[in-house]
């Protein structure tokens, strides 16, 4: 049976932190029935969160955090980026030019909390400390694993991948102009 795949709206609000919190009841409830719960796929920071936690960061209102991303839209990534490390040099090798959530983030972080982002991290908690993880790697040959890539995407473009994606930006598009 799979577990907390497929079952939120994109119009939804949603972190990584909502989500260690789910995983964490349902690991708890899938244990209790005497079976081993297996976590795969999704992206390397929901398995990062899993065994190492989340930062307390405190909430940053949507006021203040949009201030920033129009301040992100008025002088361009270039300028943000060096007015970013002006605020806090130690996200340097954190956050690159290219990365213009993290960017974001990070700054605002910073700036209402006056404290960087990294030192947050460093303050993560809610980790899954009791719990022994086996961690699997499957490393499939490059070559195979394109042609395996390749095959499925043309399944998903004729199962109606192109649809779902137009309504998944239409439904953004929609939860964007009403928040």
């Amino acid at each position: 049976k799979h577990h907390l795949y497929g079952f939120l709206s994109v119009k939804k609000k949603f972190s990584s932190g909502h989500w260690l919190k789910l995983v964490t009841k349902k690991i708890k409830e899938i244990i209790k029935k005497n079976k081993i719960p297996i976590i795969v796929g999704g992206t390397g920071l929901y398995f990062k969160i899993l065994l190492e936690g989340v930062s307390k960061i405190p909430k940053i209102s949507s006021i203040k955090r949009n201030k920033v991303l129009k301040l992100y839209e008025k002088i361009g990534p270039d300028l943000f980026y060096n007015k970013l490390l002006k605020l806090d040099p130690k996200v340097f090798n954190y956050v690159n030019l290219n990365d213009k959530q993290r960017m974001i983030r990070s700054y605002e972080i910073k700036y209402y909390t006056k404290k960087s982002i990294l030192d947050w991290h460093k303050e993560s908690t809610n980790a899954l400390v009791n719990f022994n993880f086996v961690k699997i790697f499957l490393n499939l040959e490059k070559t195979k694993l394109h042609l395996r890539i390749e095959k499925r995407f043309q399944s998903m473009i004729k199962n109606g991948a192109i649809n779902e994606v137009k309504k998944f930006l239409k439904d953004r598009k929609s939860t964007r102009l009403n928040s």
